[in-house]
């Protein structure tokens, strides 16, 4: 199994993409919507 390094997450930061809740994204065909999870502060669930 490879180690993740600090430049395999540098590489990682342009696949990032922030949405706001409720905002739908389609990657590929499918839809997916983001809510609010309620359990921690920032958390997600789509």
């Amino acid at each position: 199994m490879k180690q993740t390094t600090n430049m395999d997450l540098l590489h990682s930061y342009d696949k990032i993409e922030a949405i706001d809740c409720h905002q739908e994204v389609e990657v590929k065909g499918i839809k997916f919507t983001s809510y609010n999870a309620n359990h921690v502060l920032g958390a997600a669930m789509f």
